[in-house]
């Protein structure tokens, strides 16, 4: 039996500024459902992260496939100051499957959602894509697959 070997996506964590605002994003326009939701400043925590003191609200949200997505809010850290790449790198977007992409980019744009352009056909004709950011700036891109394409 292969012990190292990959059995499954856990998460994508974000970092994040505006916690109640991404909550409402992701919860209320999104679809997400709120997993947990707490605070923690323990021994654990600073030791994975090579910090000290600090403080972190963290909120998992699943969505209907069960993916989770991971928004954090550093207390002590939230503007970067730590030279860990936590803080300086990260995914350029996050992909979203949905059902009808024109009527989610509506839903979105009427609640201030903004959005890079409205949907548009993909060049091999298999999906419509359009870009949208969340409250903290985060690239989020919706899909609706119009036929069988690679993920």
């Amino acid at each position: 039996m292969e012990e190292h070997r990959l059995i499954g996506f856990r998460h994508i964590g974000i970092i994040v500024n505006k916690m109640e605002e991404s909550i409402r994003f992701y919860r209320d326009l999104l679809g997400f459902t709120v997993a947990q939701d707490w605070t923690e400043d323990s021994a654990y925590l600073n030791t994975v992260l090579g910090t000290t003191g600090e403080r972190v609200r963290m909120a998992k949200l699943r969505g209907p496939d069960g993916i989770l997505v991971e928004l954090l809010r550093y207390e002590k850290n939230r503007s970067g100051e730590l030279d860990l790449p936590f803080w300086h790198a990260g995914v350029c977007h996050m992909a979203l499957t949905v059902a009808d992409v024109g009527a989610t980019w509506k839903k979105l744009s009427a609640a201030g959602v903004p959005f890079v352009s409205p949907p548009q056909e993909s060049t091999e004709g298999t999906a419509k894509v359009c870009f949208c950011t969340d409250p903290n700036g985060i690239r989020v891109e919706l899909v609706e697959i119009k036929a069988a394409a690679p993920r």
